[in-house]
Parts: C-alpha cells; sequence; structure tokens
C-alpha cells in the first residue's frame, strides 16, 4: 500500500510541475512577434510600439500586417513632430524601407527579367534573380535561375558559393 501512494505523490507531482511550469508557457507569446502583437492591443495609441510590430512583420515577411501598422504608427504621429524629434524621423524611414521591401524586391526582380530580355545569357542576370527570389522564400525560381546560371558558366565561384548556401550546388 505504501508503494501505491508513492507512485501517486510521484503522479501528483508531475502533474502539479506541468500545470505550474509548463501551461503558463503555451499560454504566454513565445515570439517578439506575438509580443509586440499583444503590446499593441494594451496600448492601441503607442506609434512606437505599431512601428515596432511593423518592422516585426516586415522580418517575418508579413507584408499586409507590416503595411497596415507602419501606416497606423504614421497616423499616430503628427507630421511636425517626426521632424522634430531627433531620430524619430529616421527611425521611421528605416522601418518604411523594411515594411515596403516586398514592392522594392518586385522592382528588382522586374529589373533583372527585364535584362534577361535584352540579353537572354546574362549569367549574372540569372544569379541576381537566384537572390531575390531566395528573399521571398520562392524555392523553386531561386534553383530555377540559380541552375541556368550554372549551366551557362558551370565553373563560376560565384555560382557555386550560392549553389552550396542554397544546397543545390552540383
Amino acid at each position: 500500500m505504501e508503494i501505491k501512494h508513492i507512485i501517486t505523490l510521484r503522479w501528483s507531482l508531475a502533474v502539479l510541475i506541468l500545470v505550474v511550469i509548463v501551461v503558463p508557457s503555451f499560454l504566454s507569446p513565445d515570439s517578439g512577434f506575438q509580443k509586440a502583437r499583444i503590446s499593441v492591443l494594451s496600448h492601441p495609441n503607442s506609434y512606437s510600439i505599431h512601428l515596432e510590430l511593423a518592422e516585426l512583420a516586415a522580418h517575418a515577411s508579413d507584408w499586409e500586417v507590416a503595411r497596415r501598422e507602419f501606416t497606423h504608427a504614421v497616423a499616430l504621429v503628427e507630421r511636425p513632430v517626426i521632424g522634430n524629434l531627433a531620430g524619430l524621423g529616421k527611425r521611421f524611414a528605416d522601418v518604411r524601407v523594411k515594411v515596403f521591401a516586398e514592392r522594392y524586391l518586385r522592382e528588382e526582380i522586374a529589373r533583372w527579367e527585364y535584362a534577361l530580355l535584352r540579353q537572354p545569357g546574362n549569367r549574372d542576370a540569372y544569379l541576381m534573380l537566384a537572390i531575390l527570389h531566395y528573399q521571398f522564400s520562392d524555392d523553386s525560381e531561386t534553383q530555377a535561375n540559380w541552375q541556368k546560371a550554372w549551366e551557362i558558366d558551370p565553373n563560376n565561384e560565384q555560382i557555386h558559393a550560392l549553389g552550396r548556401f542554397l544546397g543545390v550546388d552540383q
């Protein structure tokens, strides 16, 4: 009877540890992105928290949330204040580049695709397209463009270096 009591006590202790330590970790936000989302709910009129969430969303390639939060942050700050507070205008400018990176990447892809129309065998254009598509997490386009660059110049060290990075080097 005593052994059964010890086993029951151990199980009770294990359940208590689970409830006290493990369960709260599932309920608390585990990423900076989730923490920032909760902070926005707690402080809806804080431009800096909206700006931080915009930056984190852009880093996570969640362009819709990034644009929405950036726009909201700008709306919370009066225009004259941005120029008058040291560093605030620069902070907005830095985050704006990240938030609208998707647009810049798409424009850059279009430029390199146009270069290929003018020079179809341009190894560097294929290499740049591979890098740009990698930034979009578009694996099939990344590998296809890397493959074309490799076919044009299979002995180029830059192509091999990128291939090793991508895990596709031949």
